[in-house]
């Protein structure tokens, strides 16, 4: 969630910079090209690990979230996650992200119960 905040502020930060209410930079000069966000920035690939691996995973990536899982048939092993939402590699923004009314980013899995 930390860094969800850091990644808002600065976003907040640019926005003003962009808007002429910060920066140096002459007039006229070309603004820098935009960046994509690195790996870190980005929702994890949860599938092939167990639920208590990809609640460590997301405890590291957001601090706080709230995740859900359901349980289905499955020809991968059982305990393991198959699929996720949102997606691996979603940006953690808020914009992106779906949250909870206090702002806590919502993860829902999919859990192989077994063939």
């Amino acid at each position: 969630m930390r860094r969800l905040l850091l990644l808002l502020a600065a976003t907040a930060l640019m926005i003003g910079a962009c808007n002429g209410s910060g920066g140096n930079a002459p007039a006229g000069s070309p603004a820098p090209p935009p960046t994509s966000p690195v790996a870190e920035d980005a929702m994890p690939d949860l599938t092939g690990m167990t639920v208590e691996a990809a609640g460590d995973t997301l405890s590291d990536a957001l601090g706080s979230y709230d995740m859900r899982a359901v349980y289905e048939t499955s020809d991968q092993p059982k305990g393991t996650v198959i699929s996720q939402t949102p997606p691996a590699g979603t940006p953690l923004t808020a914009e992106e992200l779906p949250l909870t009314p206090d702002g806590i980013a919502k993860v829902r899995i999919t859990v192989s119960d077994g063939p």
